[in-house]
Parts: structure tokens; sequence; C-alpha cells
């Protein structure tokens, strides 16, 4: 989880199409992704569902400026050359890094905490699995889930986005979607696949739209 977009560089560069994710699938690869976990009461994380057209595109709009940002600070603009032009490299640069999750229908926004004193550290290794775990779920289900953490430049924009209380932080971001042009496995047998790989026990809590909503993959 420490570096952006780490599943697209091990999968074929392609995109994610816009094609809609059923709901029982979507709650299939949630609860599959949540089962896989360290079972350990004190470290306390969970996630909220983006599917919304308005939340999905102030997502990826933080996502874009978080890795223009990111071009900006890898690539400082040299003394003597144009900044404008080097404002339009950050750009285009950042346009191609997130090329691939502009059009995913879900985004699973994780978070960390809460706990008596805030987020645990051991919550973020139970999460770093979970996140690994949904990125193989989806390929057995045909879909892909691309993780970034771009968006996190904007920490205050995200917490307004999804609702986040104080005693709980904004972490990884995982786009999910079906390939454009193709699938990465074969849907009917990979749900049925996954549903059998499904762990029974508790579960973090997973959220629809915004931290305290409706919950979803239960």
């Amino acid at each position: 989880m420490g570096s952006s977009f780490a599943t697209a560089r091990r999968s074929p560069p392609r995109g994610l199409s816009a094609r809609p994710i059923d709901d029982g699938d979507l709650a299939t690869l949630v609860r599959v992704g949540m089962a896989r976990r360290v079972p350990v009461a004190e470290d306390p994380w969970g996630m909220v569902v983006v599917r919304s057209d308005v939340a999905r595109e102030a997502l990826t709009d933080l996502v874009r400026r978080g890795a223009e940002e990111v071009a900006a600070l890898r690539r400082p603009c040299p003394p003597d050359a144009d900044a404008a032009l080097h404002r339009d490299w950050c750009r285009i640069h950042a346009e191609a890094e997130i090329a691939e999750v502009l059009r995913a229908p879900v985004w699973l926004c994780a978070f960390l905490g809460p706990g008596p004193g805030g987020p645990e550290p051991r919550a973020a290794h139970s999460l770093a699995l979970a996140v690994e775990t949904l990125a193989i779920a989806a390929a057995v289900m045909g879909m892909r889930a691309i993780s970034t953490i771009r968006h996190l430049r904007h920490e205050v924009d995200v917490r307004s986005l999804l609702g986040l209380p104080l005693d709980v932080m904004p972490d990884v971001a995982v786009a999910v979607g079906y390939p454009a042009g193709g699938h990465a496995g074969t849907p009917g047998r990979g749900a049925r696949a996954a549903r059998a790989e499904e762990v029974e026990g508790s579960r973090p809590p997973v959220f629809a739209e915004r931290y305290g909503g409706p919950a979803l993959g239960r």
C-alpha cells in the first residue's frame, strides 16, 4: 500500500470500464476481502463504498490533484524553466497515472480507527492484507482492484467527502471495476469460487457512501 497503483504495475495496462458492478458481486467481494484479515480486536478499520457519480468524480479529482503534486515534488521546476510548461507536464503526468481508474464504477475507501486512543498501528497490517485479498478476489470474479494513496494529500477534503470523524484516519482507496476490452477471469465461476472462500467471523464495518451510512456486505 505504500506505493500508488501498485496492482496496476503487476497487471496488464488496461483501464477499468464504466460497466456497473452487480450489487451481489460487490457484496461478495467486500465480504471476502473483509474476512481475510488479522483477527485482532484492537486493530479497528473499515471501508466506505463510494458509488454515486458525484462522490466518485470528487474522489477521482482528489486523486488527480494528489498525483500532480507528487509529480511536481519528484521533478521540481528548474529555476530557468517555464513554470507554465512545468505545470502542464505535471498535469499530463498525473492524467497518465490515473488513466486506468477514471471510469471506475466503485471506489472502496479504507479508514483506520476508531479506537480508545485513536487508530491502532496493527490496523495498517490487517488492512494491507485485506486490500491484497480484495485484488485477488476481484481478479477471480473477472474484475480488477487498483489501489492508490494520492488522495491522502488532501486529507481535509477526503474527510469532508466521506464524513469521517476526527478519531478516524483515511487510508488507501481502491478502484474496482471490469477491465476495459475484456475480463480478468470468468465472472460466473469466479463469483462462486469467491463465495466458497468466505470466512465466517466478525468483520470490520463497511458503509455505503459515507462513514456511518447503511452497512454493506454483511
